[in-house]
């Protein structure tokens, strides 16, 4: 739902308007159709968007996921740690990459959106080199990750892929010790070992690499390589007629 909330507010911002900073977790409303929208607003809250307006809201936007939505939680879990970085650095132009968060969707949509990063990856090697080479660098840290699959917290599911022995050769899977084989690796355990639990497959490759799938989605974005979709231009309108209903 955190996601749901962020693309409200973007799409506020993309009709020209703001609320400064004046709102709260009680104002994101969740409509029948299971579409989030602004309510609850005093009047003259809304206003059309000035320098600085965006940092005010987004200042208050993070302020409210820490201290009421997780107002029980004494510790950020990790991605939407990672998520609230990213709202962070919306002005530098990671707006879509926040809304489009990979770790925040349902775990279907979530494991789909993955495996479609990882065939546009994969075919980059031979289309675009350049940058399949420079991605491969951005994710350096990843190398020798070998060691952690294999130690005795291992996954299961990715120990079971790693080891499997292919009938037909009588060998196992040829694995890169660098980020190419670790992709590889998540992508033939989730179509084989994990192929019953893709609602759990973020999970999965948490448990060994916790950043890996925002991290991997991040430096994809920051090449050009995604499938955000952008804003309909019917929100904008509907935000324009909630401004002269309000003011």
């Amino acid at each position: 739902m955190q996601d749901q909330e962020c693309i409200c507010l973007k799409n506020f911002h993309r009709a020209g308007l703001t609320y400064g900073g004046h709102f709260t977790s009680e104002n994101f409303l969740m409509d029948t159709c299971g579409s989030m929208r602004f309510g609850n607003l005093s009047k003259g809250v809304i206003n059309k968007l000035e320098d600085g307006d965006i940092e005010k809201d987004t200042d208050r936007f993070v302020k409210m996921i820490r201290e009421e939505v997780f107002v029980s939680v004494t510790t950020l879990p990790l991605d939407i740690i990672q998520w609230i970085e990213l709202i962070d650095r919306c002005a530098r132009g990671y707006d879509d990459l926040a809304e489009d968060y990979i770790t925040l969707k349902d775990g279907y949509r979530a494991a789909a959106y993955f495996m479609s990063l990882h065939n546009m990856f994969e075919k980059m090697e031979t289309t675009d080199n350049p940058t399949y080479e420079k991605i491969k660098t951005k994710l350096s840290k990843y190398t020798k990750w070998k060691k952690g699959v294999e130690a005795p917290d291992g996954n299961t599911h990715l120990k079971e892929t790693l080891d499997f022995i292919d009938p037909a050769t009588g060998r196992k899977a040829n694995y890169s010790d660098d980020i190419c084989g670790l992709l590889k690796l998540l992508g033939n355990t989730r179509q084989h070992s994990a192929r019953a639990k893709e609602d759990v497959f973020v999970l999965i490759v948490a448990q060994n690499f916790p950043r890996l799938m925002g991290d991997f989605q991040k430096v994809m974005f920051k090449q050009g390589y995604s499938g955000i979709q952008k804003v309909d231009h019917e929100d904008s309108r509907h935000l324009q007629v909630t401004l002269k209903e309000l003011n």
